[in-house]
């Protein structure tokens, strides 16, 4: 409240009208050269941005396109591999028929006009009497040669 220390009853201060003080306006003037590299500065920010994502979209694109062609050369190589795999089983098989017995004898009769051995044909060596080796006569007329093969009679024996 009031303070009453004073000889006046009324304090006539407060009732007098008091002067508004007024603040100083602050004239705001905009400097056109900050606000301009300003913006260029947030457009090139922008654009910065811009720029990587369209790169980092367009990289993922081609990796997808690659990935698909490497994709589609595996299939491919698939492919061929199966077919290279029954083409082998098949030859395999031929392979296997063709050096079958029954075969063998099939095309030695056939195609190279073979027959089979009769019985008149087949001859048998008896070889009980023992192994006998004879040596034709060496050209050779010297005296001792001459002398041996008249005591050998021509001919050299051994047995076993």
């Amino acid at each position: 409240m009031a303070n009453y220390n004073d000889s006046s009853a009324y304090k006539f201060e407060l009732f007098e009208q008091k002067k508004q003080r007024t603040e100083p306006q602050i004239k705001v003037i905009r400097n056109r050269r900050l606000e301009k590299a300003q913006n260029r500065a947030f457009m090139l920010r922008v654009m910065a941005y811009v720029a990587v994502f369209f790169v980092g979209i367009i990289s993922i694109l081609l990796n997808q396109i690659a990935i698909t062609e490497l994709t589609n050369e595996v299939s491919q190589k698939t492919a061929e591999l199966e077919d290279l795999e029954n083409e082998y089983r098949m030859l395999t098989t031929e392979m296997e028929s063709s050096v079958a017995l029954a075969n063998i004898q099939t095309i030695i009769t056939r195609d190279l006009g073979m027959t089979k051995l009769s019985d008149d044909q087949i001859t048998y060596v008896n070889l009980s009497e023992g192994d006998t080796m004879t040596l034709p006569d060496s050209g050779d007329s010297g005296i001792f040669a001459k002398l041996w093969n008249s005591i050998t009679g021509g001919a050299y024996s051994a047995t076993k």
